[in-house]
């Protein structure tokens, strides 16, 4: 209400309650749906934060659990390297004595008659039997240096020949299993620089393999090599029934 001329007439406006507080209530409203949109945005970004610290504790958890386990290989490789070292040291002693009654041997088959076809057998049986202690020592050296950096002992060999003398090796063994060991040179191999040592163990660990594969059923083991570029290919097959699918 209010007074108007001169307080000669009363002016008088009806409202509904509604309408008046209707600024209120919009005010509410809008108070109350901001703070509804608040606490969601409070609850996501709680259960996004949550999830993400389980991943994170996770992630730290299996970070953990691989720690443990290299710390536990790498103890086991210590200690295995320590037996190594102990092992290594006891066949160097029996090795040298075996060198020094191969060269005793050499000097003897030396007043003999080399004409002779016996003479000339236990020659080359004295030749392969150094060769192969010392490629024992390499081993050896190899078992000293366990777990520590170091550097294959590479040298300019012929491939060629070193096949052929590996198969002249391998023959014996393949024999006993009742399979044949043969080797087949595309064209002329060139001379390369490697360790003759760990080719010749490679190749032969391959042999051993597809040998325990047979199971003695007749078979055969082909060897094959050829120069391909700048590079030679090496290429080991057997008859065996092969890895199952």
């Amino acid at each position: 209400m209010k007074w108007i001329k001169q307080n000669q007439w009363l002016l008088v406006v009806q409202q509904e309650l509604r309408e008046t507080h209707a600024p209120v209530y919009v005010a509410r409203r809008n108070g109350m749906l901001v703070s509804g949109i608040g606490v969601a945005v409070i609850l996501i970004t709680a259960l996004w934060m949550t999830r993400y610290l389980f991943r994170l504790l996770e992630k730290v958890q299996r970070q953990k659990e691989s720690l443990d386990s290299q710390f536990l290989q790498a103890s086991k490789l210590a200690t295995i390297g320590e037996m190594a070292t102990g092992v290594a040291h006891e066949i160097n002693n029996p090795l040298a004595i075996i060198y020094s009654e191969q060269t005793n041997i050499g000097d003897l088959l030396l007043e003999l008659d080399p004409a002779d076809e016996r003479v000339v057998e236990m020659k080359g049986s004295v030749a392969q039997t150094r060769k192969q202690v010392e490629r024992c020592k390499a081993i050896t050296q190899k078992m000293l240096q366990f777990g520590r950096q170091q550097f294959s002992q590479g040298r300019r060999v012929d491939l060629g020949r070193e096949l052929n003398e590996l198969v002249r090796l391998l023959r014996p063994q393949a024999h006993l299993s009742n399979a044949e060991v043969c080797l087949e040179v595309e064209g002329q191999l060139p001379w390369i620089f490697i360790d003759p040592g760990e080719l010749q163990q490679v190749i032969t660990n391959l042999v051993h393999n597809a040998l325990h594969a047979m199971a003695r059923a007749r078979g055969g083991i082909l060897i094959c090599a050829w120069k391909q570029g700048k590079t030679v290919v090496i290429t080991i097959e057997d008859s065996g029934p092969g890895i199952p699918e």
